[in-house]
């Protein structure tokens, strides 16, 4: 009789983590229930998957009512993403915990490492204390992208034994797709947002930082900026380049999943008429997107770290940043932060005018799809690895 697998996530970067894993694990003979919640159903769409909302089924997410739906679902094993701001799978964990169904957890960055297993959420990080941190919610095993994140897992006091190297499924997702874009679908890229060949695009990866800690453009700033005040910065440098060059510059804002579109009509609406020729839009391919671009411009996100694997130019601003640098391609040498503004006018200049940028190949190895799939079929089959 096939195992039953069920899947769950609910914000995009766990989506990001599942989907990935849907047709090798049917292949692999297991039977698949896909569900979702918020942001993870549309992102399961926008690659083809139709999930089922878990709260079309559940009232109120609680450890109780998920182990009624789990109970009434009979899964023999369960993979699940990670949040930042949502119990559900944290719940879910422990629901499953209760009722002995094994169950991985699939890191999907390298960022807020413990938060995601204790009792808070990034709304409460301002009051969490990651030295002395307990772990409430924990699955049977978490899978992690590399020696690096493992190390940080630890450091923050969740048990070695819980964590394995796997990979990210998404990357091996990343990487195929990374040959497959065509140099027609980069130029109607451009063609749609009315660039010609010799304009310079540049894309801005927001994050929801205001969002995530409850922050005003008045208010401190847990990382020391906001996606707003970085934004304005690259702004305000961007018109000084711009007064000593003959390029067009084409900015594309394109707004995190969890944001809302009209954060930035302010700010753009501003410096628009100060010259700048500024557009919003998430909607297009952000695979096509980010290869048709120029240059990537954010802080740490996902968005930035996909840019590289496809081989794009890349700029992390961080000015302001009090605490310790979250951005992976910075400690590991590929893409140094840069952290004041006149660093940044210079580094825009010299990408700009010069075309010279300190950046390294961010190699990804393939596999983890396939790493996954055997340590699920050794748990299953062998209670082991």
């Amino acid at each position: 009789m096939c195992s039953k697998i069920l899947l769950f996530s609910r914000d995009p970067g766990g989506a990001n983590t599942i989907f990935p894993l849907i047709d090798p694990l049917k292949e692999s003979g297991f039977l698949i229930s896909l569900y979702g919640k918020d942001f993870a159903l549309n992102r399961y769409k926008q690659f083809g998957f139709e999930g089922k909302n878990i709260m079309d089924e559940i009232s109120f997410i609680t450890v109780e009512s998920l182990i009624s739906f789990l109970k009434a679902n009979s899964p023999d094993f369960i993979i699940t993403g990670t949040s930042e701001n949502d119990f559900t799978e944290k719940y879910m964990w422990k629901a499953a915990e209760q009722l002995h169904i094994p169950c991985f957890a699939i890191l999907d960055y390298w960022v807020n490492y413990s938060i995601r297993f204790s009792a808070y959420n990034c709304l409460d990080i301002k009051n969490y204390d990651s030295n002395n941190a307990s772990f409430p919610y924990l699955p049977t095993k978490i899978l992690v992208m590399d020696e690096y994140a493992k190390k940080k897992m630890i450091d923050t006091g969740i048990d070695k034994n819980k964590i394995i190297i796997s990979g990210q499924s998404y990357f091996d997702l990343l990487l195929n797709i990374k040959n497959k874009i065509t140099l027609d679908e980069m130029k109607e890229c451009r063609k749609f947002f009315k660039c010609d060949k010799n304009d310079f695009l540049i894309i801005f990866a927001s994050e929801p930082i205001t969002e995530y800690y409850n922050e005003t453009d008045d208010s401190d700033h847990y990382w020391g900026y906001s996606e707003r005040t970085i934004f304005r910065k690259l702004c305000e440098a961007i018109l000084i380049v711009l007064k000593n060059i003959g390029v067009k510059i084409k900015i594309v804002l394109r707004p995190h999943p969890k944001e809302d579109h009209d954060n930035f009509f302010d700010l753009k609406n501003e410096f628009n008429q100060k010259g700048l020729d500024i557009v919003i839009d998430r909607s297009y391919n952000p695979f096509v997107e980010m290869k048709a671009a120029d240059l990537v411009i954010g802080m740490s996100s996902m968005f930035l770290t996909e840019s590289a694997i496809l081989g794009t130019r890349i700029m992390s601003v961080q000015i302001g940043l009090t605490r310790e640098n979250p951005f992976i391609l910075d400690h590991r040498g590929i893409v140094k932060s840069i952290l004041t503004f006149g660093e940044l006018i210079d580094q825009l200049y010299k990408i700009i005018v010069e075309e010279k940028i300190n950046q390294q190949q961010f190699n990804i190895e393939f596999g983890a799809i396939k790493k996954i799939l055997n340590y699920v079929k050794g748990y299953l089959n062998q209670n082991k690895f």
